[in-house]
């Protein structure tokens, strides 16, 4: 602290000796850092302002807004077209994405693109056979997909019935 203050003395001195010697270049100086803090100031307010407004007049999102922009119409239909083209592991990732938005559809879940398929797992309203398919699932999809296992068309088949077979055990609401 001793070190501060002490440059902090020598800058006021410093002040002092250019306001004696250049008085115009001290105006300059002075004028400078006074509009500087108005400007500061005036970021700051606005800012303040923004992030008032914003939270405590929210926009209503219009459903458009809330749906994932980056994901095809149909992730079933996509992954059915990879499933056909030979390429299963993708078509397993496009299936579970396609049952992640059935299970929102009917309110078993809430989906989001920050979750991870593991997430679904513990916050879907399902009964536990629903519960651990849909486990099994996240395993399968991480296996092949992290874990390089090979999935051939009749591990995309079970894998689909599978998903099937999870949305008939939501949970009532």
């Amino acid at each position: 602290m001793a070190w501060l203050l002490d440059q902090f003395l020598r800058f006021v001195a410093w002040l002092h000796r250019i306001g004696g010697d250049h008085p115009m270049l001290y105006g300059i100086f002075f004028w400078s850092m006074v509009a500087v803090l108005v400007v500061l100031v005036v970021h700051i307010g606005y800012t303040l302002w923004v992030i008032y407004e914003r939270t405590a007049h929210p926009k209503p999102q219009t459903p458009d807004a809330q749906a994932p922009a980056r994901l095809p119409e149909s992730p079933a239909r996509r992954a059915e077209a990879l499933a056909r083209a030979g390429r299963f592991t993708e078509a397993l990732a496009w299936r579970y994405i396609a049952l992640v938005r059935e299970l929102d559809h009917l309110h078993a879940v809430t989906a989001k693109d920050s979750k991870t398929p593991a997430e679904y797992v513990a916050e879907a309203r399902l009964d536990d056979d629903g519960r651990a398919t849909l486990a099994e699932l996240v395993s399968a999809l991480y296996r092949h997909l992290f874990g390089a296992e090979p999935c051939d068309a009749a591990g995309y088949a079970a894998f689909n019935d599978a998903a099937h077979a999870v949305v008939g055990h939501v949970a009532p609401v």
